[in-house]
């Protein structure tokens, strides 16, 4: 349920919650971890972009630049890395987590351009492929540049993520026989069962009054996850 809602409202993706905490429930590698995590967020985020694209609020030429640049960074930094997974993996998702809580690009106060849109893409689609959840850089930076409607955000990002979960996924199972199974099926089931109900929920927060909650939940959430994560290499 948690995922769903952060997918909809907070425009973060699933994986954010779920690569640091699905270890926490069942003794997952790195690589399943990520694989498991990326199949529910690309199934949560295709139910949203969905329900976004027939409302007409993803703006597609942010989300063409995004894409070109996120979905190339996220395939080619996943195949690289999955190779020293596991102390990638970690270093990764501290770098993620830490990028969203702090949001350093805001600081930059660029102007709209489909080269810079690419480059943020590349950028979050790097964190993607070594951690599975650098795709949630691209909601609060987003929302501090403008250069989208705000109301366009989280639909653009949603969408954004639905390719680069796909490209990602596939370049996890490149090269793998059959008989891996990176995606723990059951378990992704049991949670898109909770995911889907609240992602309706989300999506009608999106819509809502409720933006100057947003910021604040985002950060609130991602500081409790970077600690979790830190106290780990202890």
């Amino acid at each position: 349920m948690c995922i769903g809602l952060s997918s909809a409202f907070l425009g973060v993706g699933g994986g954010l919650v779920m690569v640091p905490l699905l270890p926490l429930f069942l003794p997952l590698s790195a690589v399943e971890t990520m694989a498991t995590s990326l199949f529910v967020v690309m199934v949560t985020v295709f139910i949203n972009s969905i329900s976004f694209i027939r409302k007409g609020l993803v703006d597609w030429p942010c989300f063409f630049y995004l894409s070109l640049g996120s979905v190339g960074c996220a395939v080619l930094v996943s195949y690289i890395s999955v190779q020293g997974m596991d102390i990638i993996f970690r270093m990764g998702l501290v770098l993620a987590l830490s990028v969203v809580l702090l949001n350093p690009l805001s600081y930059l106060n660029l102007r709209k351009s489909g080269f810079k849109e690419t480059l943020l893409g590349g950028f979050g689609g790097c964190l993607t492929g070594i951690s599975g959840v650098g795709s949630a850089v691209f909601s609060p930076i987003l929302f501090e540049f403008k250069w989208l409607k705000k109301k366009q955000v989280v639909p653009t990002v949603n969408a954004v993520m639905c390719l680069t979960t796909i490209g990602t996924l596939g370049s996890l199972f490149l090269g793998r026989s059959q008989t891996d199974h990176l995606v723990h099926w059951n378990v992704a089931i049991l949670i898109l069962l909770g995911a889907f109900p609240s992602s309706f929920i989300g999506r009608r927060f999106n819509l809502g009054p409720y933006e100057k909650y947003r910021r604040f939940l985002l950060k609130l959430l991602v500081l409790g996850l970077l600690i979790k994560v830190l106290l780990e290499f202890f």
